[in-house]
């Protein structure tokens, strides 16, 4: 099973703080206004949609744990 090697793997970079060198690159490709064009993003996306953040999604987390920590 591949899982416990990963898990084993990144237990050892986190701990050693030293990571391969190609996992610190990225490349970076901005597709939103595609999928917001063709309406392919979920009415729970928050981050990066006009009008939305993850300041809301905060928000709206706090208020519904408030409300599920208040239930009987």
């Amino acid at each position: 099973m591949l899982a416990p090697c990963l898990v084993r793997l990144f237990q050892l970079c986190l701990s050693t703080s030293t990571f391969p060198s190609c996992w610190k690159f990225a490349c970076v490709k901005k597709i939103l206004k595609h999928l917001s064009l063709h309406n392919l993003l979920s009415d729970c996306q928050y981050g990066f949609c006009q009008g939305c953040s993850t300041g809301d999604l905060a928000f709206l987390t706090a208020v519904v744990s408030n409300l599920w920590g208040a239930a009987p």
